[in-house]
């Protein structure tokens, strides 16, 4: 897939949030009072933090207790040691410990089979989520409401007075429609 095409994203919402009565995802919560509404394990890593959660019936039956990784949304990059880290590398990286994981079989659940594509690992679409109506939802563009998207176009980043996808580590939302 090359940056300028569009970067249409797979969702958790199937998965957090199913229609079918199918078993679900569900994100323990954490301190009330924090910034962060889930339980997080470990958030000590630059890239990514790992919350607690499980595989629950719709009856909310535990079937399996599991955690996640989760990619940042702002990597924390200040005080270490990784210099010029790019979004490119940080996706390759990623890329490399699903494929390593997978192939030894270490017990991580795949939510989306077929997602990896021939040369790159795409991402869950970014969600929001109201902590008062315990509801997850896409993000959705002011102007027409269709779901953001990644924005993988350099030219138009730059066009914009935006730092570039590819080679950096800055990440933006866009709606290709507008």
């Amino acid at each position: 897939m090359s940056r300028t095409e569009s970067t249409k994203q797979a969702s958790l919402l199937p998965f957090l949030q199913p229609s079918n009565g199918a078993p679900r995802l569900a994100l323990a919560e954490g301190e009330t009072d924090a910034t962060y509404p889930f339980a997080v394990v470990d958030d000590s890593a630059p890239f990514s933090r790992v919350i607690r959660g499980s595989f629950i019936t719709d009856a909310a039956s535990l079937l399996k207790a599991v955690f996640l990784v989760q990619q940042r949304d702002h990597y924390r990059l200040e005080n270490t040691t990784f210099g010029n880290v790019t979004n490119i590398d940080i996706e390759t990286s990623w890329h490399s410990i699903n494929q390593r994981t997978l192939s030894t079989g270490d017990g991580l659940i795949e939510l989306t089979p077929g997602l990896c594509g021939a040369e790159q690992e795409r991402m869950f679409a970014p969600l929001l989520f109201c902590r008062e109506r315990q509801l997850f939802m896409p993000v959705l563009c002011p102007s027409c409401a269709r779901e953001l998207e990644l924005c993988l176009d350099d030219s138009l980043l730059q066009q914009k007075g935006l730092h570039p996808y590819a080679t950096t580590a800055r990440k933006y939302l866009y709606c290709p429609s507008c």
